[in-house]
């Protein structure tokens, strides 16, 4: 059993890094010389930190993964934004806040002339659905008229754009359980677009 030169975490003998701060464990000849550890590579590692930058105990990951999960995870993280708004707000608009995310009748909303903050949020995000809803739709029906997508159409078209259709549903469903609940947060893949 050896200890960290610097967290002090008692470590096996055959750690090279210490798993609490990530530091290299060097054995010392004629206590002048540091010498490697035997154990995993450091290139292929790294520690996990905390917040507050104290390491979090038993946590490594791959330092050799791509940034393309990290963008993905950009994609699908939800921005919380509710604090920003004042609960007066939220509470009084709830109702027009659901029926921005039910297609045609986010229209309702848009045209009341309310001028809510916070229903203007829901408003931008039920408005890029309904659109990116019809664009999706108008885009399959020109597709399967084309004489070479409509070969391909129950094969390839048809089963795409109904994951997309089904995609675009789960995130309406998303938006209006985030207006029942007085939340303001983004929508995974088109909570950062704004039209309005």
């Amino acid at each position: 059993m050896k200890i960290c030169v610097k967290c002090g975490a008692e470590l096996n003998d055959m750690d090279g890094y210490c798993s609490r701060c990530g530091m290299p464990q060097t054995a010392f000849r004629n206590g002048a010389e540091p010498v490697p550890e035997t154990g995993a590579p450091r290139s292929t590692y790294r520690t996990a930190f905390a917040s507050d930058g104290s390491p979090v105990s038993g946590e490594t990951a791959s330092a050799g993964s791509s940034d393309s999960s990290g963008k993905l995870s950009g994609l699908l993280e939800q921005k919380d934004h509710t604090a920003s708004f004042r609960p007066e707000d939220v509470e009084e608009n709830k109702l027009f806040c659901i029926l921005s995310y039910l297609g045609i009748l986010c229209l309702i909303p848009l045209l009341s002339g309310n001028k809510s903050p916070y229903l203007r949020f829901h408003v931008n995000q039920g408005l890029v659905l309904f659109l990116g809803t019809i664009i999706l739709n108008m885009a399959r029906a020109l597709l399967a008229g084309l004489w070479i997508f409509g070969r391909l159409d129950s094969y390839v078209v048809s089963p795409l754009f109904t994951f997309m259709n089904v995609l675009m549903f789960a995130l309406t469903v998303i938006g209006i359980a985030n207006a029942v609940r007085g939340k303001a947060a983004e929508l995974p893949l088109i909570g950062k677009i704004r039209l309005i």
